[in-house]
């Protein structure tokens, strides 16, 4: 289903949640309503004025970035390396959430969240390494990527550009 079919669906039960409900269409092609048969005289049609404010769409990603995770403890920081590989557009932005699981020195589990952005100006890959703090006398156990974003800057890419 294209974009257009979603939205045009939406603002027409839209419209229909505004006005009540949809019309009857249940009269069969005989002429007969719910009080019997009576025979089909169109009558004028009614048109209402609705003025309304429709919400903005919220932004769609419009590439697919893949992104690739490493991690290491190294005392009280983890190491994080992220590769960004996006062969649906060149120049392209987005962001992503990193989720670090580690277990405190009570050994309770616990859960650490960092937002990054990224961004490009070419096809080639991103690699990037970076250290986050997670505590004294702790383990990490697991990183996790959450949440991610991919947004072109220019026309797709073609297949020389991302080669």
């Amino acid at each position: 289903m294209s974009n257009v079919e979603v939205i045009h669906r939406w603002l027409l039960f839209t419209v229909f949640a505004v006005l009540g409900t949809a019309p009857d269409t249940s009269y069969s092609a005989q002429g007969e309503g719910p009080e019997g048969p009576k025979a089909y005289k169109p009558g004028p049609v009614e048109h209402k004025q609705i003025k309304m404010t429709l919400p903005a769409p919220k932004y769609r990603d419009n590439c697919s970035a893949e992104i690739y995770l490493r991690f290491q403890q190294r005392n009280n920081q983890a190491r994080v390396i992220t590769e960004i590989k996006n062969e649906t557009c060149a120049a392209s932005a987005g962001d992503y959430q990193l989720v670090l699981r580690i277990n405190d020195p009570d050994g309770e589990r616990q859960t650490l969240r960092f937002s990054e952005e990224w961004s490009r100006d070419d096809a080639l890959p991103i690699e990037t390494t970076k250290f986050y703090e997670i505590g004294d006398n702790v383990d990490l156990r697991s990183v996790r990527l959450k949440g991610s974003s991919c947004r072109c800057a220019d026309e797709p890419a073609t297949p020389e550009q991302t080669e």
